[in-house]
């Protein structure tokens, strides 16, 4: 087989409204790591999407060397979220041999959201020495008409830089009260101004 590259785009529309579609993007080829030897996995030959009340999950076939491989990514739904942190790997070859995964990190949006990350996010079954690695993830089990919605991106807000900013701003105000407070404890002599005390006069020769 020739090499893969390019990005790689694994979707399946919703049977009875087709323009519901599970989507899962990596900029590159996910490489799926078992025991020792990587396979870089392409584009799929078949795909499917399963509703059930609890999770949606996004069937992919990809052919290799040897055989082919069964992606079965699953969406769990919670509330208004929905959560995205395992997938069932299906090997076949000369036989069938099946690994749970487990992502190694919690990836979540809220509905009608997809979730974006850079880097890389790696599914992993430390049992059977199984990892699939995507990259540059980008998913949405609800996208419409074959685009991702607004991205729940995996940076937060409060960055390290941030949270820097906010720290010297807090020691600066700390800095400032504290000063004002020394400048208004200043007392001022008082003594001329005081009738009981003997009046400073002021000669001027002419």
């Amino acid at each position: 087989m020739e090499p893969i590259t390019g990005p790689i785009l694994y979707s399946a529309v919703l049977p009875t409204d087709k323009t519901v579609e599970a989507m899962i993007y990596s900029s590159k080829a996910p490489l799926l790591k078992i025991n020792g030897n990587n396979i870089d996995l392409g584009d799929s030959t078949f795909s499917n999407m399963d509703i059930r009340d609890a999770y949606t999950r996004l069937v992919v076939t990809i052919p290799i060397v040897n055989g082919k491989i069964s992606l079965r990514f699953r969406f769990d739904w919670l509330s208004s979220y929905w959560y995205f942190n395992f997938v069932e790997v299906d090997f076949v070859d000369a036989e069938i041999k099946q690994y749970n995964l487990t992502l190694n990190k919690e990836v979540m949006a809220p509905r009608r959201f997809s979730y974006h990350c850079g880097g890389s996010a790696i599914f992993i079954d430390n049992d059977n020495d199984v990892e699939l690695h995507l990259f540059d993830v980008q998913a949405q089990p609800d996208a419409h008409n074959h685009r991702f919605s607004d991205a729940y991106n995996c940076v937060p807000f409060t960055t390290a830089p941030i949270w820097s900013g906010i720290f010297v701003t807090f020691l600066l105000g700390i800095g400032l009260v504290v000063g004002l407070s020394a400048l208004n404890n200043i007392k001022t002599m008082d003594k001329f101004d005081n009738h009981k005390t003997k009046q400073l006069s002021i000669t001027v020769w002419e």
